[in-house]
This record gives C-alpha cells, structure tokens and sequence, in this order.
C-alpha cells in the first residue's frame, strides 16, 4: 500500500497540534511513539497526555506535554542538543529524522541571525516540549512510509510577538525563513499561526530526497484511509484551531503521476489591485485546471507602500 499524507493547517501549524492529529488518525502508532519518546530519554523530563478536546464545536485531539518537578534545565546549543539525540537510545531512522527537523530550525536560526549553524543557540525550540514534538513527529513519519505528502496554504498569522530579541512581526524571522516557498494567506486571525518546529515538520515532509521542497496543495487520487484533528492551544474567533491531515492509498495511475513529476513549468506574476481572500479564491479555481500542480502567492510591498501578491503556478 502507497500512503499519501495531506495536511490541511485550519488554524495553524504546531509541533503538538502535528502530533495530535497524527496520532487521532493513526492511533495505532501511540505505543510505538511513547516507546521512541523513552528511548530518547525525554520521559524522565516530561509526563506526555492525549486528550480529546473540543475546538468551536469539534472534537480534537491535544498531545499535551508537561514538565516533571525540578526538571533537568536543557541547553540551548544546537550542536549540544544535535549531539544528545545522536548519543540516545533512538533506533537510527527515528534518530535521523528528529535530526533533520531539527536542522531545519538550526538553518532558519543560522540565517536570520548570520551566524554559523554551530553556534546557533535556541531559546522556546531548546525546551523539553519542543524536544519531545520533534521527536515524536519523526517517530510517526518513520513508522508509517508515506511516499507522498501535500499541504493547503498556510496562515501567516499577525500582530506581533515577543521574543528574545524584543516585539517583532508575526511570523517570528525563523518562521518566517522556513515558510520562504510555501504558499501561504492571511486568514484574518490575530497572532501566531505557525510555530517554528511546526514550520519545520512541514518544510521536512515536503523535501525531496535531492534537497529540493516542492510545496503542493493538489490532493491526489485514492482512497481516503483515515482523517485526524489536533488542536493547538489558543481559541480563535473564526474557526478551530486545529491541524486536519488527511491519510490517503494512492491509486496507481496517481502514484505515477507523482513519481514523474520532476519536470515543472512555472509561470509568475504580480497582482497588487485585489484582497487577500480574492486572491485565495481565484487560485482555487486554478488549481483545479488540468495540468496545474499548485498555485500560490507570497504577500510583499509594491509601489507608495501598496500590498503586491506575488503569484506562482507550477505545472507539468
């Protein structure tokens, strides 16, 4: 069986809502994940829960972890934190997948403050929930060999957040570097939407064994196996805060379709006299038109400050 994975951020992208919905879907993989949290060694920090919860009506799930009393503090080096995993009791394809999640934030942190990747310190990545999302995360992916993966556009949030370095705009610059060729949209909600270890999860299952990230939203054909939600913590006014993904079997002639996608036309262009929504509305309707792939926009400023979208359309 050829399992594709969509993932539909409704309200956002987390490490903890990614692993909530995987795990709502895929239930089956709750005691192999533990067992790779332990090996890890992260169960002597933390007590992990899944709990079902409701988001604006619907029932979820949220992997809530929580720190044990007087934890053991985590330092925030990269190339400490990279060494610990690598010095764990982790069976190496897990192992290898937190490291490369882990790499993603390390690349995105390294670029915003240029700085070498061997001296970027964490600050919210380096504490022990986000140790444990990452690995979970990789747990899952590993232990269930998905040939594909896809994902709708994602929310760029707004207003600002406080970091280490003081207010900056949301997304935070890590995010914001690790979202860099995806599509996105503003979907009206205030604060952050996409956290860096969910930025990351994304940016790796969409990577190709090659390096290159090719972002698609074109769900293929199959049969749809299984749907999970996980919720993230903050309600929001508009819709749930949650993370849908969806498990797919592919049909042949769509996994072929997929394998033979390496030659792409692109075609891109700037609109700056339409709203966001209008803008989210129309690449609907192109994405659905034989021969697209994917359609998605970037927000930038034009000319006397005007919002210009840049627009892309991926075709075969």
């Amino acid at each position: 069986m050829k399992k594709h994975l969509h993932l539909d951020p409704v309200g956002g992208v987390a490490g903890d809502m990614f692993v909530a919905a995987m795990l709502d879907a895929i239930p089956e993989s709750v005691d192999d994940c533990w067992q790779d949290i332990k090996d890890a060694g992260l169960f002597e920090h933390v007590d992990i829960e899944l709990r079902t919860i409701q988001s604006h009506g619907l029932s979820a799930k949220r992997f809530h972890v929580s720190k044990k009393e007087n934890p053991a503090k985590r330092t925030g080096h990269y190339s400490e934190l990279k060494q610990w995993l690598q010095d764990g009791a982790l069976e190496p394809a897990v192992r290898q997948r937190a490291l490369s999640i882990l790499h993603e934030i390390a690349t995105a942190e390294a670029f915003v403050h240029g700085v070498p990747i061997e001296q970027v310190h964490f600050h919210e990545v380096a504490d022990w929930d986000s140790l444990v999302d990452v690995v979970a995360a990789a747990s899952i992916l590993e232990r269930n060999s998905f040939v594909s993966f896809s994902c709708s556009p994602l929310p760029l949030g707004s207003g600002m957040v406080q970091t280490e370095h003081g207010q900056l705009p949301v997304p935070a610059p890590a995010t914001a570097q690790l979202l860099v060729g995806m599509s996105v949209w503003d979907d009206g909600e205030v604060g952050e939407r996409v956290t860096p270890t969910g930025a990351a999860i994304v940016k790796h299952v969409l990577t190709k064994s090659d390096g290159q990230t090719i972002f698609t939203s074109r769900k293929p054909a199959g049969v749809l196996l299984a749907i999970g939600s996980g919720a993230g913590l903050r309600p929001l006014k508009q819709r749930p805060n949650i993370l849908r993904i969806s498990v797919l079997e592919l049909a042949t002639a769509d996994t072929n379709s997929l394998q033979m996608s390496d030659s792409l036309v692109e075609i891109s262009f700037d609109i700056d006299d339409m709203t966001p929504e209008e803008v989210a509305t129309s690449l609907e309707h192109i994405r659905v038109s034989k021969g697209v792939l994917d359609a998605s926009f970037l927000l930038g400023v034009g000319k006397k400050g005007r919002a210009v979208f840049h627009v892309v359309v991926l075709g075969n």
